[in-house]
């Protein structure tokens, strides 16, 4: 005897069956469905890297033209950019950088700094430049007037003194206008360095 009431009431023969729907890993389903989502977050994460390294460099001082204090007064100083190429930039931020026997000289209306010894990046192989080539800086000119007028009427020569990352990030260079220190002012100085040195180490013994 047949059962009442277990058969379908419709026809199914023709009724398109849904296919199975599988459990989806969520960052498979995010790149799929929202590529532009993930690849956002990718460029979030490198501009964040990117702009905390630049926050532990800013202000940071690359290397200081200890020489040039020994030998000569100081007086106005500029901040000046320098043009780099290639691997300079990470040589200088290595801190791959000398000040020996450096200087700076005004020609054709354009401010040049010679034998700034940079070493060369190793990885950048055959895009390398010279070490201790010639590089111009980058000056208004208004400055560069200003201080050809000083240089041409005064006995005084254009040092760099500092090589130092700018708030900014950028790669700077100080210069100023010496003046030569004679015998005397030099062992007044060395001997004014002694005499600090001493007194810092007292007080360093004292507080312990």
């Amino acid at each position: 005897m047949p059962k009442v009431g277990l058969e379908p009431t419709w026809d199914c023969s023709h009724t398109p069956l849904k296919r199975a729907c599988l459990p989806i890993s969520p960052l498979r389903h995010c790149s799929q469905v929202y590529p532009q989502t993930v690849s956002l977050s990718i460029n979030l994460a490198t501009w964040v890297s990117v702009l905390c390294y630049n926050l532990a460099v800013m202000g940071q001082t690359i290397a200081t033209n200890k020489k040039a204090y020994r030998d000569y007064f100081f007086s106005d100083k500029w901040e000046c950019g320098i043009e780099l190429k290639g691997g300079e930039v990470k040589s200088v931020r290595a801190g791959k950088v000398n000040f020996k026997d450096t200087y700076a000289q005004v020609q054709e209306g354009e401010v040049f700094l010679h034998n700034l010894h940079i070493d060369q990046y190793k990885q950048a192989s055959y895009m390398n430049e010279e070490a201790d080539r010639t590089r111009k800086l980058l000056l208004h000119k208004r400055e560069i007037r200003k201080i050809y007028g000083i240089v041409a009427q005064k006995n005084v020569t254009l040092i760099p003194t500092k090589i130092y990352f700018s708030h900014r990030g950028l790669v700077k260079i100080e210069i100023a206008l010496g003046a030569g220190k004679k015998r005397y002012d030099k062992r007044q100085a060395i001997q004014k360095r002694e005499i600090d040195r001493d007194l810092k180490r007292a007080v360093k013994h004292r507080n312990r």
